[in-house]
Protein backbone atom coordinates (compact mmCIF):
# COMPACT_ATOMS: atom_id res chain seq x y z
CA UNK A 1 0.00 0.00 0.00
CA UNK A 2 1.33 3.26 -0.91
CA UNK A 3 3.06 5.69 2.18
CA UNK A 4 0.23 7.54 3.68
CA UNK A 5 1.97 11.13 2.80
CA UNK A 6 0.53 14.21 2.51
CA UNK A 7 1.47 14.50 -1.53
CA UNK A 8 0.26 10.59 -2.06
CA UNK A 9 -3.15 11.45 -0.11
CA UNK A 10 -3.89 15.07 -1.06
CA UNK A 11 -5.10 14.43 -4.81
CA UNK A 12 -8.06 12.18 -3.38
CA UNK A 13 -8.96 14.58 -1.31
CA UNK A 14 -11.02 17.98 -1.34
CA UNK A 15 -10.46 20.67 0.39
CA UNK A 16 -6.72 20.14 2.33
CA UNK A 17 -4.93 23.20 0.60
CA UNK A 18 -4.47 25.05 4.01
CA UNK A 19 -3.01 21.91 5.57
CA UNK A 20 -0.62 21.04 3.15
CA UNK A 21 3.40 21.50 4.31
CA UNK A 22 4.90 24.43 3.17
CA UNK A 23 8.65 22.28 2.78
CA UNK A 24 8.66 19.00 2.41
CA UNK A 25 12.07 17.81 4.05
CA UNK A 26 15.46 16.59 2.01
CA UNK A 27 18.42 17.08 3.66
CA UNK A 28 18.68 14.72 6.80
CA UNK A 29 19.24 17.35 9.00
CA UNK A 30 15.56 18.91 7.74
CA UNK A 31 13.90 15.09 8.17
CA UNK A 32 15.38 15.03 11.48
CA UNK A 33 13.99 18.33 12.32
CA UNK A 34 10.60 17.58 11.03
CA UNK A 35 10.34 14.12 13.00
CA UNK A 36 11.51 15.98 16.26
CA UNK A 37 8.77 18.21 16.05
CA UNK A 38 5.90 15.68 15.06
CA UNK A 39 7.14 13.28 17.50
CA UNK A 40 7.11 15.97 20.18
CA UNK A 41 4.00 17.11 18.92
CA UNK A 42 2.36 13.84 19.65
CA UNK A 43 3.31 13.97 23.17
CA UNK A 44 2.21 17.50 23.80
CA UNK A 45 -1.08 16.28 22.38
CA UNK A 46 -1.08 13.50 25.31
CA UNK A 47 0.20 15.89 27.95
CA UNK A 48 -2.67 18.87 27.39
CA UNK A 49 -5.07 18.06 24.77
CA UNK A 50 -5.93 18.63 21.02
CA UNK A 51 -8.09 21.88 22.14
CA UNK A 52 -4.73 23.17 23.91
CA UNK A 53 -2.63 22.12 21.27
CA UNK A 54 -0.79 24.80 19.65
CA UNK A 55 2.22 25.83 17.55
CA UNK A 56 3.58 28.67 20.16
CA UNK A 57 3.66 25.38 23.16
CA UNK A 58 4.82 23.35 19.83
CA UNK A 59 8.14 25.17 19.87
CA UNK A 60 8.58 25.78 23.40
CA UNK A 61 8.25 22.06 23.97
CA UNK A 62 10.45 20.98 21.24
CA UNK A 63 13.19 23.86 21.66
CA UNK A 64 12.94 24.84 18.56
CA UNK A 65 11.87 28.60 17.20
CA UNK A 66 8.44 28.85 16.08
CA UNK A 67 9.57 30.15 12.78
CA UNK A 68 11.04 26.28 12.68
CA UNK A 69 7.28 24.94 12.94
CA UNK A 70 6.12 27.31 10.40
CA UNK A 71 9.14 26.92 8.00
CA UNK A 72 7.58 23.11 7.12
CA UNK A 73 3.85 23.92 8.76
CA UNK A 74 1.46 26.66 7.80
CA UNK A 75 -0.68 26.11 11.44
CA UNK A 76 -1.63 23.90 13.80
CA UNK A 77 -3.99 21.70 11.56
CA UNK A 78 -1.08 20.97 9.16
CA UNK A 79 0.96 19.36 12.11
CA UNK A 80 -2.12 17.47 13.44
CA UNK A 81 -3.24 16.21 9.72
CA UNK A 82 1.12 15.40 9.12
CA UNK A 83 0.57 13.54 12.54
CA UNK A 84 -2.47 12.03 11.46
CA UNK A 85 -0.76 10.00 8.41
CA UNK A 86 2.08 9.54 9.86
CA UNK A 87 0.00 7.31 12.82
CA UNK A 88 -1.80 5.74 9.70
CA UNK A 89 1.37 4.60 8.44
CA UNK A 90 2.58 2.70 11.35
CA UNK A 91 -0.66 1.10 11.85
CA UNK A 92 -0.18 -0.02 8.49
CA UNK A 93 3.34 -1.49 9.50
CA UNK A 94 2.22 -2.66 12.94
CA UNK A 95 -0.72 -4.89 11.59
CA UNK A 96 0.64 -5.85 8.11
CA UNK A 97 -0.43 -6.88 5.25
CA UNK A 98 -4.69 -7.29 5.05
CA UNK A 99 -3.51 -8.88 1.67
CA UNK A 100 -2.67 -11.75 3.90
CA UNK A 101 -6.52 -12.74 4.55
CA UNK A 102 -6.30 -13.86 0.37
CA UNK A 103 -4.15 -16.56 1.35
CA UNK A 104 -7.20 -19.51 1.96
CA UNK A 105 -4.33 -21.69 3.72
CA UNK A 106 -3.51 -18.67 6.83
CA UNK A 107 -5.94 -19.31 9.65
CA UNK A 108 -8.26 -15.47 9.29
CA UNK A 109 -9.22 -15.85 12.87
CA UNK A 110 -5.65 -15.60 13.86
CA UNK A 111 -5.66 -13.07 11.78
CA UNK A 112 -8.35 -11.21 12.82
CA UNK A 113 -7.12 -11.44 16.30
CA UNK A 114 -3.59 -10.55 15.62
CA UNK A 115 -4.90 -7.28 14.24
CA UNK A 116 -7.39 -6.34 17.02
CA UNK A 117 -5.07 -7.12 19.77
CA UNK A 118 -1.73 -5.31 17.99
CA UNK A 119 -4.44 -2.13 17.08
CA UNK A 120 -5.66 -1.89 20.47
CA UNK A 121 -1.92 -2.28 22.71
CA UNK A 122 -0.37 0.47 19.42
CA UNK A 123 -3.56 2.76 20.26
CA UNK A 124 -2.77 2.68 24.18
CA UNK A 125 0.51 3.16 23.65
CA UNK A 126 1.67 5.54 20.48
CA UNK A 127 2.22 8.79 21.91
CA UNK A 128 -0.65 11.06 20.32
CA UNK A 129 -2.76 8.19 19.10
CA UNK A 130 -5.15 8.12 21.74
CA UNK A 131 -6.22 11.76 20.89
CA UNK A 132 -5.50 12.07 17.73
CA UNK A 133 -7.59 9.24 16.59
CA UNK A 134 -11.02 9.90 18.06
CA UNK A 135 -10.40 13.53 17.36
CA UNK A 136 -9.80 12.68 13.68
CA UNK A 137 -13.89 12.62 13.30
CA UNK A 138 -14.77 16.00 14.88
CA UNK A 139 -12.30 17.74 12.33
CA UNK A 140 -13.33 18.20 8.72
CA UNK A 141 -9.94 18.13 7.61
CA UNK A 142 -8.61 15.17 10.00
CA UNK A 143 -11.80 13.37 9.46
CA UNK A 144 -11.45 13.55 5.17
CA UNK A 145 -7.78 12.20 5.95
CA UNK A 146 -9.11 9.50 7.86
CA UNK A 147 -11.86 8.79 5.59
CA UNK A 148 -9.57 8.26 2.83
CA UNK A 149 -7.23 5.69 4.40
CA UNK A 150 -10.33 3.52 5.58
CA UNK A 151 -10.94 3.45 1.74
CA UNK A 152 -7.97 2.14 0.88
CA UNK A 153 -7.84 -0.22 3.87
CA UNK A 154 -11.47 -1.19 2.71
CA UNK A 155 -10.05 -2.09 -0.64
CA UNK A 156 -7.61 -4.07 0.08
CA UNK A 157 -9.96 -6.02 2.20
CA UNK A 158 -12.15 -6.38 -0.72
CA UNK A 159 -9.09 -7.70 -2.58
CA UNK A 160 -8.15 -10.15 0.26
CA UNK A 161 -11.53 -11.38 0.25
CA UNK A 162 -12.52 -12.28 -2.84
CA UNK A 163 -9.50 -13.91 -3.30
CA UNK A 164 -10.24 -15.83 -0.23
CA UNK A 165 -13.55 -17.19 -1.78
CA UNK A 166 -16.12 -14.44 -1.31
CA UNK A 167 -18.46 -14.34 -3.89
CA UNK A 168 -20.38 -11.28 -3.79
CA UNK A 169 -21.18 -8.85 -6.65
CA UNK A 170 -18.38 -6.07 -6.32
CA UNK A 171 -20.76 -3.28 -4.21
CA UNK A 172 -21.60 -5.59 -2.03
CA UNK A 173 -17.91 -6.51 -1.36
CA UNK A 174 -17.08 -3.28 -1.08
CA UNK A 175 -19.43 -2.65 1.58
CA UNK A 176 -18.10 -5.69 3.55
CA UNK A 177 -14.52 -4.88 3.29
CA UNK A 178 -15.38 -1.07 4.26
CA UNK A 179 -17.88 -2.14 7.10
CA UNK A 180 -14.81 -4.27 8.84
CA UNK A 181 -12.27 -1.25 8.65
CA UNK A 182 -14.71 0.54 10.04
CA UNK A 183 -15.42 -1.34 13.30
CA UNK A 184 -11.51 -1.66 13.28
CA UNK A 185 -12.21 2.08 13.55
CA UNK A 186 -14.22 2.24 16.33
CA UNK A 187 -12.40 -0.64 18.33
CA UNK A 188 -9.45 2.41 17.88
CA UNK A 189 -11.50 4.77 19.05
CA UNK A 190 -13.05 2.77 21.76
CA UNK A 191 -9.37 0.87 23.32
CA UNK A 192 -8.24 5.08 22.93
CA UNK A 193 -11.03 5.69 25.80
CA UNK A 194 -8.56 4.91 28.85
CA UNK A 195 -11.19 6.17 30.97
CA UNK A 196 -13.77 3.67 29.94
CA UNK A 197 -13.39 0.98 32.47
CA UNK A 198 -15.86 -1.43 30.20
CA UNK A 199 -13.81 -0.89 27.30
CA UNK A 200 -11.81 -4.30 27.34
CA UNK A 201 -15.48 -5.88 27.52
CA UNK A 202 -16.54 -4.31 24.87
CA UNK A 203 -13.72 -5.02 22.61
CA UNK A 204 -14.04 -8.67 23.27
CA UNK A 205 -17.92 -8.31 22.46
CA UNK A 206 -17.15 -6.42 19.28
CA UNK A 207 -14.59 -9.27 18.44
CA UNK A 208 -17.06 -11.82 18.49
CA UNK A 209 -19.41 -10.23 16.33
CA UNK A 210 -16.68 -9.62 13.31
CA UNK A 211 -15.81 -13.51 13.60
CA UNK A 212 -19.50 -14.47 13.78
CA UNK A 213 -19.77 -11.75 10.59
CA UNK A 214 -16.81 -13.50 8.82
CA UNK A 215 -17.78 -17.17 9.50
CA UNK A 216 -20.98 -17.23 7.32
CA UNK A 217 -18.51 -16.56 4.58
CA UNK A 218 -15.15 -18.20 5.10
CA UNK A 219 -16.26 -21.43 6.76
Amino acid sequence: MPKKSFENVAPHVEGLEHVAPRTLPVQKRAVETVNHILETAAKLIDQVGIEAFNTNLLAEQAGVRIRTIYRYFPNKLAVLTALLLRLNDEADERLGPISDLADPERDWRALLDFWIDELMLWTRERPGARLIMSWAYSVPELLAVQQHCNEEWAREMMSALSARGVDLPPKRLYAMGRGIIEVMDALSILAASKLDEGADEVIDEMRLWIVSYLSNYLE
